[in-house]
């Protein structure tokens, strides 16, 4: 997918490590949706959940990567990672699909497409800064349709 090797460059990562980096951040994402899921059998809440959890397990991700996201600044710097990195993780569900991961693609959560209809007009509790990461995700989503 684009959005991989576009994320891939930018962080000055081999396609090997990429991929391998992607498929475990998947592994977690599906973990703890699952548990989640399970534990709140709320699915009301699951999908804006969903996109929260992708945030920060890609914030997190980032950070140790040694890319900084706490000041404006360095935020900016790297909104356009911060932005594809969730895209590139739904990319990874759907390539493995829904042996892999069950939880997300019942979600709504298993191709771009699913995900950007379920996420579209679900996603009013976010802060603002998350709501301007989604903006640039749903630049990018569009531009890929």
């Amino acid at each position: 997918m684009e959005a991989t090797i576009e994320l891939r460059e930018m962080l000055g990562l081999d396609k090997r490590t990429m991929n391998a980096d992607l498929a475990e951040l998947a592994r977690d994402w599906e973990r703890i949706m699952e548990s989640i899921l399970h534990a709140q059998s709320g699915e009301r809440y699951a999908a804006p959940l969903a996109f929260e959890v992708s945030l920060r397990l890609s914030t997190a991700y980032l950070r140790g990567r040694g890319y900084r996201l706490g000041n404006p600044k360095s935020f900016k710097a790297n909104v356009i990672k911060l932005s594809l990195l969730p895209i590139c993780l739904i990319a990874k569900v759907e390539e493995k699909g829904k042996v892999f991961f069950p939880t997300l693609c019942e979600l709504g959560l298993g191709s771009i497409e699913q995900a950007y209809k379920t996420f579209d007009g679900r996603l009013a509790s976010l802060d603002n800064s998350d709501k301007d990461i989604l903006g640039e995700a749903e630049q990018i989503l569009r531009a890929k349709q």
